[in-house]
């Protein structure tokens, strides 16, 4: 009888780790493949030029995007702030019909953190249009324009969707 219980005990055991193995495989590797594999919207992945309008002027950003379906993950590389300091951020967020939304973090050094929200647009040439809010050293939030425009593996629309749509 004592052999029946610590047979049962192991096979309990043995089929929770089996199930817990099958179950990160289907949340990390299957469903991002399958969700990718049905996506049929337009492909944002590469490298951006992220230009910000500043009542100063225009500064710059490099973007990285990855695209699995509708998730995106990427990085932003801020070269020089007002301070002279570069930064880094990673970058999580959707993109749904045609309007991307992003959370970024900063990497290290100086917590910064905040959200990007642009719409994709194909007339007068593919880009992204937007706006970010982030908050200040001082505490203060900051709401700024963006514009993306792909500089390598430009984007594609997807198939059969209208312009702008």
């Amino acid at each position: 009888m004592t052999y029946h219980i610590l047979g049962g005990l192991i096979g309990g055991v043995l089929a929770s780790i089996i199930v817990l193995f099958v179950a990160l495989w289907w949340q990390r590797v299957f469903l991002p493949w399958f969700e990718n594999r049905l996506y049929r919207g337009p492909r944002i992945g590469g490298t951006w030029k992220a230009t910000i309008i500043r009542e100063a002027g225009e500064f710059i950003e490099m973007t990285e995007l990855k695209q699995f379906g509708y998730n995106i993950e990427g990085s932003q590389t801020y070269p020089k702030d007002a301070f002279g300091e570069s930064h880094t951020y990673s970058l999580k967020g959707q993109f749904v019909d045609n309007r991307l939304s992003l959370i970024f973090h900063e990497a290290g050094g100086y917590v910064d953190s905040g959200a990007i929200v642009l719409e994709y647009r194909t007339i007068g040439g593919i880009r992204l249009e937007g706006y970010g809010v982030w908050g200040t050293r001082e505490g203060e939030l900051v709401c700024e324009k963006y514009i993306w425009t792909p500089e390598k593996h430009a984007p594609t629309p997807a198939p059969s969707m209208p312009a702008d749509a």
